[in-house]
């Protein structure tokens, strides 16, 4: 069972677009914020007590946390409830409170989730696209295809594509097997063939 932690991050958006692909189909509940207030932590605790019968991931995310609603998230963040999971996600440490950080491990992903820009255009993808794409891409590292794949998964929520949860969890496996230094072409291109039937669909 993974630990909660605090995770610095360099952009609160990307890290819970980053969440919602690694954690498919509802296992990551996301809070975020641009101010947490103590209504924000009485929710996000809430929906800690909801009973789980596989881990779940109680994500809160601002630039800023109200000092009473850390207080108020305090004792279940260092004893959470069975088969919970909390990440506290902010731009620095300094928004937590010294009782909060010596309670929880620290992870700065501040150089790690930087985004390059894929340079597609969503709105217009075609087939041809896409194949100029992948034979651009033939020798890639194994992080440079990992972190290309996150990449297309984000650009393209944000452009609006209709992303069903079984693409996420696809995603997601994609992710794992570019770990394990898979194919890029074909990691790519089952890839971004979902993502253009779901933007002709």
């Amino acid at each position: 069972m993974p630990l909660s932690y605090i995770a610095l991050v360099s952009d609160l958006d990307f890290f819970a677009k980053k969440l919602e692909t690694d954690y498919p189909n509802g296992k990551a509940k996301l809070f975020f914020k641009e101010d947490f207030l103590v209504e924000d932590a009485k929710a996000a605790i809430k929906e800690a007590y909801i009973a789980e019968s596989t881990p779940k991931i109680i994500a809160l995310g601002a630039k800023s946390y109200n000092i009473y609603a850390q207080n108020t998230l305090l004792k279940i963040v260092e004893e959470p409830p069975k088969n919970i999971v909390f990440i506290l996600a902010s731009l620095s440490k300094t928004a937590f409170l010294p009782t909060v950080r010596s309670r929880l491990q620290i992870k700065d992903f501040r150089e790690t989730l930087t985004k390059e820009p894929s340079g597609l255009n969503f709105y217009k993808l075609d087939l041809e696209d896409i194949y100029r794409f992948i034979e651009a891409r033939k020798h890639m590292s194994r992080q440079e295809l990992k972190a290309l794949v996150q990449t297309l998964s984000f650009e393209a929520l944000e452009a609006g594509v209709k992303v069903a949860t079984k693409d996420l969890e696809l995603f997601a496996t994609l992710v794992r097997l570019a770990d394990l230094n898979s194919k890029s072409h074909y990691i790519l291109l089952t890839q971004l063939l979902a993502l253009y039937e779901r933007i002709h669909e």
